[in-house]
């Protein structure tokens, strides 16, 4: 279950959870008959999700709600298994960001032996 809006996929990614349910979906530990995914989302916030690639591999499994009133939402969240939160940063890091950090890190260590050299 998914309660809320979803403006755009910067600021509320699903890929690591489509990502998740599809390959637990190829191993059979998720079917049709088990496993639902609810989204409880406004039309434009649907259209969004629609938009991500990782959708069409969950079709089948996939049910549009609307979007609920907030006092429905304590019960919406206690008849289901999951719930499913989307935050900022669940991209995992990739090579270039791990090469740029460390490039940063090495730049501001040496500004920083610099700096105590020139402290008397």
């Amino acid at each position: 279950v998914f309660t809320g809006r979803l403006l755009s996929f910067e600021m509320r990614d699903p890929s690591l959870f489509f990502e998740a349910a599809r390959r637990l979906m190829d191993r059979g530990m998720l079917t049709e008959s088990n496993f639902e995914i609810r989204w409880y989302v406004d039309e434009d916030s649907w259209r969004t999700l629609n938009t991500h690639p990782g959708m069409a591999p969950l079709a089948a499994v996939t049910r549009p709600m609307g979007l609920v009133q907030s006092d429905r939402i304590p019960g919406v969240l206690h008849e289901s298994s999951v719930s499913l939160q989307l935050a900022n940063g669940t991209r995992p890091v990739r090579h270039h960001d791990h090469q740029a950090l460390r490039s940063h890190r090495h730049t501001k260590a040496r500004a920083l032996r610099a700096q105590r050299r020139r402290l008397p």
